[in-house]
Parts: C-alpha cells; sequence; structure tokens
C-alpha cells in the first residue's frame, strides 16, 4: 500500500513538472548580435510563467541579477542595466550593455529560476582609421595614377572599396593585402587609373557593423598635353 502511494505521488510529481515545462517559456532575443566597440546592445528576456530570479553571465562571469518580488536589479558594475520592457509588464527584461568591448565578445548568457538557460552570441567590432596617403596628385591625360590607402586597427579585417567621383571603381584596378597587427588588422590598398579628367578619388572601409563606411579623399588634377 506504501509504495503504490509513493509510486501514485511520484507519477503525480512528474506529471506536475512535465506540465509546468509546457506551460512556461523563456525566450531570448537576438540571439545573434553584432555591434561597434564602446557601443550599447540589447538582449530581451521574455518569460510566460511566475519567476523569481534572473541572471545575466557575459564571458562567463555573472554581471547582473534580478529579483522580481523585490524590484531589485543588482548589476556588477555600471556597465550592465536591466529594466522591465516598454509595455511594464515583467513578463519582459531588457538586458543592456553599455560602452562594449571586445572582451564582451562570446557567450551571453540568460538563466530565469526554474528554466534552462539560454544563450546568446555577441560579436564585436572595431573601426580604425583610413588614410590615402601623399595627399592630391597632379597628373597629364594619360598618365597613369597610383593611390596607396592605408587602413588601421580594424577588427575584422574591413572591406574595402574605391570611388571615383562617387562612381564605384571596378576591383580589377586595385588590389588590397592585410596583415594582423596584434589583435586587430591593417590593409594596404593600391589603385591604379588612367588620368583622363579631374576627378576626386575616394577609400572606403566598412564593417557589418558599421552605418556609414569610413572614408578618405584626395583629389586628382589632370592637365591635358
Amino acid at each position: 500500500m506504501i509504495a503504490s502511494w509513493k509510486l501514485c505521488f511520484s507519477l503525480m510529481s512528474i506529471c506536475s513538472l512535465q506540465c509546468r515545462v509546457v506551460s512556461q517559456k523563456l525566450q531570448l532575443e537576438p540571439l545573434n548580435s553584432t555591434v561597434l566597440q564602446d557601443s550599447d546592445v540589447q538582449f530581451n528576456a521574455t518569460i510566460q510563467g511566475d519567476w523569481e530570479v534572473i541572471t545575466w553571465n557575459v564571458g562567463g562571469i555573472q554581471v547582473l541579477t534580478v529579483v522580481n518580488s523585490l524590484d531589485s536589479i543588482i548589476p556588477s558594475s555600471d556597465r550592465f542595466s536591466a529594466r522591465f520592457c516598454l509595455n511594464g509588464s515583467k513578463g519582459c527584461v531588457e538586458f543592456t550593455i553599455h560602452n562594449v568591448s571586445r572582451t564582451d565578445a562570446g557567450d551571453v548568457v540568460c538563466t530565469v529560476q526554474g528554466y534552462q538557460p539560454l544563450k546568446a552570441q555577441l560579436y564585436v567590432q572595431e573601426r580604425g582609421t583610413v588614410s590615402i596617403l601623399g595627399g592630391d596628385v597632379t597628373k597629364m591625360q594619360g598618365e597613369q595614377a597610383e593611390f596607396e590607402c592605408l587602413t588601421t586597427a580594424w577588427f575584422p579585417t574591413p572591406t574595402i572599396s574605391w570611388t571615383q567621383n562617387d562612381q564605384t571603381v571596378d576591383s580589377s584596378h586595385y588590389n588590397t593585402t592585410s596583415l594582423t597587427d596584434g589583435d586587430s588588422f591593417n590593409s594596404t590598398t593600391i589603385l591604379k587609373l588612367t588620368a583622363v579628367s579631374n576627378t576626386r578619388v575616394k577609400c572606403l572601409a566598412t564593417l557589418s557593423a558599421l552605418a556609414t563606411p569610413q572614408s578618405s579623399s584626395v583629389y586628382m588634377v589632370v592637365g591635358k598635353l
């Protein structure tokens, strides 16, 4: 009789646990985020069901705790913050990393007591400098002009392109080489053009997280023979 009662209790416990798993749900968004160094990035945890404690880990280190019953948000530093989402519902918590650094790249883990932890991936890019060496040039019609563009301290390697009077230059007219420099990349791009008329030449470097390419420009003044 006792054995039957224990078996019945165990089955009821399993059923209760299974029903809880089905009825409760945790969602983390976005699961992948690419941002520039020194910017801010947000992750939202949406919880269907009751919860008491949420913790956020960045790079394997717990950086923030939210305690629901106390309306308490406990960050490890002022680089991390959280708030309930704009609709005021405690079923959604927005976690922010401020002034992101490249050391933050990797796993961002949200753990809610009673739920399986969820993991997002953070990618951090760094923009450097762009410069065309030598400044403006003067050529006679028909002469070949060579322009050298140097990009320094980028991560990852930027995509380099050129324009001539704001028109894209075909990639067959230039070549690019890149080298590592510590934990960043330097690139050199050589563009060769035939002098036809006065023109503005621009070198552009971009990353997926960069809204507008970074650029440098010079003028080529062309004289007639």
